[in-house]
C-alpha cells in the first residue's frame, strides 16, 4: 500500500469516528417534567429547558396525579423517538396535535394518541419494553400514527413484558407501506404478553402479521377495518410462529382483506406453525373476513410435542378464502391437532376445503354452514378427511354455482356425551388478552374452548363452547384450565350433555351426491337443489331422518340410471327414518326411481310429515314394465301442507300403518289437500292403502258423503266429507248450525264464471287442523282488479270445530308464471268480517282477497304471527279504507 495514502485513509478514518462520537455524544435523553397539561414547544416543560431534537428521545417518566395532554404544535421538527416510561399505571398521557417521529417506545404506563405520529424511518415501535411491567397506546378520535418505511409494531417487546394497543373511533395505523420483514408482532419476545385491540378505525400494513411470535399474543378485530395487503418475498401471515407460543385472532366484527395484490402469492394465512406445544386459534363469531391468499392449518414448522391449530366460524362471521382452505400443509407432514368447527350460523366460504398432508385433523359441524365457490364438480369433498363430525346444530353445504359436488367422504355424528357450556365460577384480574382455555380428564376428547375478556376490568366474562368434544361419560368430571393473557384467578366448570348427530342441510341450485354413509345418524336435509343419494353404494342404514323444502328442492332416494337399483339396494336410506316434506321454506320434492328392468324399486319411511308447502312425490328412469314404490307408515300434515303425486304409473305411494289419522270419510275416505296428478280430482286410498284419485262421488250431503255439486243448491245437513263445486254454482250452508266439513276439503273447479260460492251459515273443519278452500281457476280476474271478479267465495262464517282451533288454508292449483300475472289465476274471497277461526291464515298459490281484518280470525295473542304465505302467494286487502293487519309473513 502507498504510504501516504495509508496516512490518508486512516485519518479519514479517525475523522468518521471523532463524527460518530460528537453524533453520539450530542443524542440524549430530553425529560418532559410538567406534571399537568403543557405545549411541546414550551422550553419550560423540559429539563434544562432543552427541546428535544432530530436525534434525541423524548423521555415521559414523571409521575401523574391526573390524566394530562401533550400538545404536539406541528410535524416538526423531529424528534428521535418519544419514550412513555411511567412510574405508574393509573393515568394516561394524551398526545395531542402533531409531531415528526422516527420511532416510539412505550415501557410502562398508559398513553393515548389523540393527534397524529408521521415516521419515514425503518425503525420499531415498542409497546411493553420491561419484564413484568405494562403498558397501554390508546388511538383514539381522529388519530393518526403514519410510518410508512418498514416500519414494525411489536407489542411485549421484551422477554416477560406486557402490552396492549387499542384502535377505536375513527382512528388510523399505518404501518410499512412497503414491502418489510418488519410489520405487526404481538407478543414478541419470550414470555411476553402482546395484545392488540381494534374497535373501530383502520389498521393497514404491509408485511408481517404474526400473533404470538415467541410469547402469548392476540389481535381481536371487534370493529373498523383491518388491510394486510401483500407484498412480496417478505410478507407472512401467521399465528404463533416459535416452539412455545400461543396466537390468536378474535374477530367479533369488523372486516379484515387479506390481499394479494396481484402479485404471485409465495405465502399463506398459516393458523399455527407446527411448531413444537404452540398453540393457534382463530375464533370469529362476527363481521367478515376476505383472503385472497389460502388458509392453511399447521403450516410451515416440524413439530415434535403437540401443537394445536383452530379455525371457528360462528355466529354472524363470514369468512371467505378465494383458494383453498387446508386442515393442514400440503407441503409438509406435521404432528399435532387441528380443528375447524363451523358453529351456530358462522360460514366459511371457499372453492375448496381439503385435508392436505396426512395427520389427525377434524371438520366438526354445528349450526354452520360451508360454502364451496367451485367452478367444477370433481370427487374431493372430504375425502381422505380425519373426521367429519356432525354435532347436533349440524353443518350446511351450499353450493352458490356454477358446479355442485360429488361427496366422497364420509360423516358422522358424534359418540357419548360432549360439552355443552363452560360456567365462570370466578373472572378473575388482569387480562390483556384472552386466555387459552383447556378441557382436561374424563373418558373422552377433542372438547374446546374460548375465552372472552372485559377491556376496561381485565376480568373474563365468558367461555365459549367452539367443540363439544364427544366419547365422554355423563359422569365425567373435566377440569378447566384458563391459562395465559397476563391475568390470573379465572376458574370455571364444564357441564355435559348427550350428544346428538345433527343435519347436513344442503343449499344452492347445483346437485350434491353422495354415496355409503354407513355411520351418519343424523338427517338429510334439502332446502334448494338437488341432493342425490345413489344407488352405487350401500346408502345410509343410520339416518333417522330425510327434510325437503326450499324452492327447487329434490331429494332423489337413488340413482337415476335404472339399472342401479336392484333389490338390494331397496331401503337405500334406513326404513325407520321420517321423511318430511315442506316447513318454514315452502314444499319440497321426493323423487323415488324405478328399478331395474321389470323390478319395483322400493323405499320404506316409518312415516310422511307433510308441513306447509305444495310438496311432490314423483318418479324417473321408467320403462313400461318396471316401477317404484314408496310406503309410508303413516302420514301426518300441519296446517297448510298440500301434497301431489305427479306419476300414476310408474309410482305408488302406499300407506301401511293406520289411516285414520289423515284420511276422512268411510266409503272414499279424502286425503286433505292431496291430489294425484294436477287435476281437479281429490285424492282417497284403495283397498291396499295407495294413494289413487277420487273418481266416484255421492248425491247426498251426509257426514260420510263426498258432495260432486254440479249446480246451485242448499245444503240438506250439517255435516258433509268433503265438497267439491263446478265454476260459479252457489251452496248455501244451513243456518242455526255449524256445517263441518269431514275431511276440510272445498274445491271448486275451473271455468270463466268465477265466484263459485259458499253462501250462508256457518263453517268449520272435522280434519283438526284446517279448513282447505281450494280453488282451480285459471282464467279469472281478483278482487279489486277490472270487473271485481273472485274464484272462491267465502260469504259464510268461518269458525273453529268447538274448542279445537282451525287454520284457514286458501289452497291455488299450481301456478305458471310465464303464462300468468298478479291479476289472473286463483283466488279465494272472505267476505265475512265476524269469522272467529283461530289456526292462523296460511296462503299457498293463491289470491286471498279480505273484507277486512275480523275476515282473518282470530289473531292470537301469542305468538303474534298469524298469516303464512308460500309459492305464488298473494293477500288483497279490502277496496274500502279499511286496514288489514299483517304479522309475521314467511
Amino acid at each position: 500500500m502507498n504510504v501516504r495514502k495509508g496516512m490518508q485513509m486512516k485519518r479519514s478514518l479517525f475523522c468518521f469516528g471523532m463524527m460518530v462520537s460528537v453524533c453520539c455524544s450530542s443524542a440524549a435523553e430530553r425529560v418532559w417534567q410538567a406534571t399537568g397539561d403543557g405545549a411541546w414547544s414550551d422550553p419550560a416543560n423540559w429539563g434544562g429547558g432543552v427541546l428535544p431534537g432530530a436525534s434525541d428521545t423524548a423521555l415521559f417518566n414523571t409521575a401523574l396525579s391526573a390524566d394530562a395532554v401533550v400538545t404536539m404544535d406541528g410535524p416538526e421538527p423531529l424528534v428521535g423517538a418519544i419514550k412513555v416510561d411511567a412510574a405508574d399505571s393509573a393515568f394516561t398521557r394524551a398526545f395531542d396535535g402533531a409531531q415528526a417521529v422516527r420511532s416510539n417506545e412505550f415501557v410502562k404506563g398508559r398513553a393515548e394518541l389523540r393527534g397524529i405520529w408521521a415516521s419515514t424511518y425503518k425503525a420499531i415501535t415498542g409497546v411493553g419494553m420491561a419484564a413484568g411491567q405494562t403498558a397501554w397506546l390508546d388511538l383514539t378520535g381522529a388519530a393518526v400514527f403514519s410510518a410508512t418505511n418498514q416500519h414494525a409494531l411489536y407489542v411485549g417487546n421484551a422477554n416477560n413484558a406486557r402490552g396492549r394497543v387499542t384502535v377505536k373511533d375513527q382512528a388510523r395505523l399505518s404501518l410499512s407501506a412497503v414491502d418489510t420483514d418488519f410489520g405487526i408482532s404481538p407478543g414478541r419476545n419470550t414470555g411476553s404478553v402482546g395484545s392488540i385491540v381494534q374497535e373501530g378505525g383502520l389498521v393497514e400494513s404491509t408485511g408481517r402479521f404474526l400473533p404470538g411470535y415467541y410469547g402469548y399474543g392476540a389481535y381481536e378485530l371487534l370493529g373498523g377495518e383491518l388491510r394486510l395487503p401483500y407484498g412480496a418475498g417478505n410478507t407472512r401471515y401467521r399465528l404463533a410462529v416459535q416452539s412455545n407460543s400461543t396466537g390468536l385472532f378474535y374477530q367479533r366484527g369488523g372486516d379484515l382483506l387479506v390481499a394479494t395484490n396481484g402479485l404471485a402469492v409465495a405465502y399463506h394465512f398459516e393458523i399455527g406453525s407446527g411448531n413444537n406445544n404452540a398453540a393457534a386459534v382463530y375464533y370469529a363469531d362476527g363481521g367478515t373476513a376476505r383472503f385472497e391468499t389460502q388458509l392453511r392449518l399447521l403450516s410451515g414448522g416440524s413439530s415434535v410435542n403437540p401443537c394445536y391449530a383452530e379455525l371457528t366460524v360462528a355466529a354472524d362471521a363470514v369468512v371467505e378464502a378465494g383458494s383453498t382452505v387446508y386442515l393442514r400443509s400440503p407441503d409438509t407432514t406435521l404432528g399435532g391437532r387441528t380443528a375447524v368447527n363451523l358453529n351456530r350460523g358462522g360460514t366459511l366460504r371457499a372453492p375448496a376445503l381439503l385435508q392436505g398432508k396426512n395427520g389427525v385433523s377434524s371438520l366438526n359441524g354445528d349450526g354452520g354452514t360451508l360454502e364451496l365457490m367451485r367452478s367444477s364438480e370433481y370427487a374431493t369433498l372430504f375425502e381422505g378427511l380425519h373426521a367429519v363430525t356432525l354435532f347436533e346444530g349440524g353443518m350446511g353445504l351450499r353450493f352458490p354455482g356454477p358446479s355442485g359436488a360429488i361427496m366422497t367422504g364420509t360423516l358422522r355424528g358424534p359418540g357419548g356425551w360432549g360439552v355443552a357450556a363452560v360456567t365462570l365460577s370466578d373472572g378473575g384480574s388482569g387480562y390483556l388478552a384472552p386466555p387459552r382455555v383447556t378441557l382436561a380428564g374424563g373418558s373422552g376428547s377433542n372438547a374446546t374452548a374460548v375465552a372472552l375478556i372485559d377491556h376496561a376490568s381485565g376480568a373474563v366474562t365468558g367461555a365459549v363452547v367452539t367443540c363439544r368434544g364427544e366419547g365422554y361419560d355423563e359422569n365425567d368430571v373435566l377440569t378447566v384450565s384458563i391459562t395465559g393473557g397476563g391475568g390470573s384467578g379465572c376458574t370455571g366448570v364444564a357441564s355435559l350433555s348427550e350428544n346428538r348427530a345433527g343435519p347436513l342441510v344442503k343449499s344452492g341450485s347445483p346437485r350434491l351426491v353422495i354415496y355409503s354413509q354407513p355411520d351418519f345418524d343424523g338427517e338429510y336435509e334439502v332446502r334448494e337443489g338437488l341432493f342425490l343419494h345413489s344407488s352405487r353404494n350401500a346408502g345410509s342404514p343410520r339416518v333417522r331422518g330425510v327434510r325437503v323444502s326450499g324452492p327447487g328442492a329434490v331429494f332423489q332416494n337413488g340413482s337415476g340410471t335404472a339399472v342401479d337399483n336392484t333389490p338390494e339396494k331397496w331401503d337405500l336410506v334406513n326404513p325407520l327414518a321420517t321423511l318430511t316434506l315442506g316447513g318454514d321454506w315452502g314444499g319440497g320434492e321426493v323423487v323415488v326411481p324405478c328399478g331395474a328392468e321389470d323390478t319395483v324399486y322400493r323405499q320404506h319411511y316409518s312415516a310422511l310429515e307433510l308441513a306447509f308447502g305444495r310438496s311432490r312425490l314423483t318418479t324417473t328412469g321408467y320403462t313400461p314394465t318396471n316401477g317404484a314404490a314408496l310406503i309410508l307408515g303413516t302420514i301426518n300434515r300441519d296446517p297448510g301442507g298440500a301434497l301431489a303425486v305427479t306419476t300414476t304409473t310408474n309410482l305408488n305411494v302406499t300407506v301401511s300403518g293406520d289411516l285414520s289419522g289423515f284420511a276422512f270419510g268411510a266409503t272414499h275416505p279424502v286425503v286433505p289437500a292431496a291430489s294425484v296428478g294436477v287435476t281437479t280430482e281429490l285424492a282417497t286410498l284403495d283397498a291396499e292403502g295407495r294413494i289413487v284419485s277420487l273418481s266416484e262421488y255421492d248425491a247426498g250431503f251426509g257426514s260420510d258423503s263426498n258432495l260432486y255439486l254440479t249446480a246451485s243448491a242448499s245444503a240438506d245437513g250439517f255435516a258433509v266429507n268433503s265438497v267439491r263445486v263446478d265454476d260459479g254454482k252457489v251452496l248455501t250452508l244451513q243456518e242455526g248450525g255449524t256445517t263441518v266439513v269431514g275431511s276440510g276439503v272445498v274445491l271448486a273447479r275451473a271455468g270463466t264464471g268465477g265466484f263459485t260460492t259458499l253462501s250462508g251459515g256457518t263453517l268449520t273443519s272435522g280434519n283438526g287442523t284446517d279448513l282447505i278452500l281450494t280453488d282451480f281457476h285459471n282464467a279469472i280476474e281478483r278482487r279489486n282488479v277490472s270487473n271485481g271478479k273472485s274464484g272462491l267465495v267465502a260469504d259464510t262464517r268461518l269458525t273453529d270445530n268447538g274448542t279445537v282451533p282451525i287454520a284457514l288454508f286458501a289452497l291455488g292449483r299450481t301456478w305458471d308464471p310465464a303464462a300468468m300475472s298478479i291479476a289472473t289465476g286463483p283466488a279465494v274471497e272472505l267476505t265475512r268480517t265476524d269469522n272467529t277461526y283461530s289456526g292462523g291464515t296460511y296462503i299457498l298459490d293463491t289470491a286471498l282477497a279480505v273484507a277486512g281484518d275480523g275476515s282473518l280470525g282470530v289473531v292470537p295473542a301469542q305468538p303474534t304471527n298469524n298469516i303464512f304465505t308460500s309459492g305464488m302467494a298473494m293477500l288483497r286487502a279490502p277496496a274500502t279504507s279499511a286496514t288489514v293487519t299483517l304479522h309475521r309473513n314467511r
